[in-house]
């Protein structure tokens, strides 16, 4: 029954990937820079929407875990949600501004949430792999 509620949540995605990929189109844009608007704002805006519904979805994934039975499955979508806290809560405490503090911080959530990123998708495919989830 769980199962069936949780597939609801999958309109998060959706919702979280738009922002996003204006995120990513425009990034440093001639568009931005003639309205005057600068990137670390416009994104801080975008991400509004993307953090807070990313971490809705990955969390009912993460409910969703109680149906596997594959250690290394969960642990890989934990880590995943994890990155995703440290993505949501890392980008908005430490915004690109002028101070060399700011950006020094932002800078290591950056490489935190890489490594978070690269180690949990690789535990995800090889937990899939065992489960026979992929080919």
């Amino acid at each position: 029954m769980l199962e069936k509620r949780l597939r609801y949540f999958g309109i998060y995605g959706i919702i979280s990937l738009q922002p996003y990929s204006t995120m990513v189109i425009f990034s440093p844009s001639p568009i931005l820079a003639m309205t005057g608007l600068r990137w670390w704002q416009a994104s801080s805006q975008l991400n509004s929407l993307f953090g807070p519904c990313g971490l809705v979805l990955i969390m009912a994934v993460c409910l969703s875990m109680v149906y596997v039975k594959s250690k290394l499955l969960k642990t890989g979508v934990y880590l995943f949600a994890f990155m995703e806290w440290i993505c949501s809560v890392g980008y908005t405490m430490f915004l690109w501004s002028e101070n060399s503090f700011q950006n020094f911080m932002h800078l290591a959530v950056t490489v935190v949430v890489v490594v978070l990123s690269v180690v949990s998708l690789a535990v995800i495919f090889i937990g899939a792999r065992k489960e026979s989830l992929i080919v």
